[in-house]
């Protein structure tokens, strides 16, 4: 009951927030892309920081979180918690061997300086903190070793605030902890042909649907194809919402297919934009 509440409440304002998303992008354009450079910036009214990158990506926070993550100062702080994941390689310290999960949250913290919280999806889900934990890894991103490292326990993360909470894997479809962000991909829809026709699914055209229900564009009809294709609003399937307008991508979804789609336009970019 709790759930379908937070759903029904939670989707309208999903798309009041993609709707106000899409009206600033139209009037302001959110800005424009400098080579690889990445911009988070809050497209409700405040001002975002600038680092090296692979997409140029705006950041805001939709659903219930807004309620906890308003200011610009916490976008950022989002943003920051994000590229230190992306770009902080692991050592030697990365290495549990049968440790309580504890131990893992102490060394993020204390050799990483990331912040976590064990939200209670997670905990249902049977990750806690004596949980014993077996993992060593090398040469590979924080956002990689903890997206391996929580998979082994049916869990993975969102950030908000700065901090990196945990959450049960059967939660992460949930709109309860969405989040809405803006990539800046006008090169890329440059170089890609401009729009694919998506026709009636399956299911509408046994009942004699033939005719196209929706134009999209090339970029949109790539992501919803490629990530978490069952998340989209638009089949009918999830809750998720995707638009295109002047070359920006507007994606709200959970957080592991917008980290997922960020990786998805990076493998992009670099075989239609950086290649050419």
């Amino acid at each position: 009951m709790r759930k379908n509440m937070i759903n029904s409440g939670v989707g309208q304002l999903s798309q009041f927030r993609c709707a106000v998303a899409l009206a600033v992008m139209m009037a302001v354009g959110l800005g424009t892309a400098t080579g690889f450079a990445v911009q988070s910036i809050d497209p409700f009214g405040g001002e975002g920081v600038s680092a090296v990158g692979a997409v140029t990506e705006s950041t805001s926070t939709s659903a219930s979180a807004t309620r906890r993550v308003g200011p610009a100062h916490e976008q950022v702080l989002n943003f920051q918690t994000e590229h230190k994941l992306t770009t902080t390689m692991v050592d030697e310290n990365f290495n549990f061997p049968e440790v309580p999960f504890s131990e893992v949250i102490a060394v993020f913290q204390a050799t990483y300086g990331i912040n976590m919280l064990l939200d209670e999806t997670a905990i249902d889900d049977e990750l806690r903190e004596d949980t014993l934990i077996s993992v060593s890894l090398k040469d590979v991103s924080l956002e990689q070793s903890l997206d391996i490292l929580l998979r082994k326990h049916n869990a993975t993360f969102i950030i908000r605030s700065g901090i990196v909470h945990l959450i049960g894997k059967d939660a992460e479809d949930d709109p309860e902890f969405f989040e809405t962000r803006i990539f800046d991909c006008a090169e890329l829809s440059k170089a890609l042909p401009p729009r694919l026709t998506q026709y009636v699914p399956a299911r509408k055209k046994e009942e004699g649907q033939t005719e196209p229900i929706d134009t999209l564009t090339t970029l949109e009809k790539l992501v919803r194809e490629n990530i978490h294709s069952d998340s989209w609003m638009i089949t009918g399937t999830g809750d998720a919402i995707l638009h295109e307008i002047n070359g920006k991508l507007m994606v709200s979804n959970s957080g592991p297919a917008l980290r997922e789609t960020r990786r998805f336009l990076e493998y992009l970019k670099a075989e239609f934009v950086a290649a050419k």
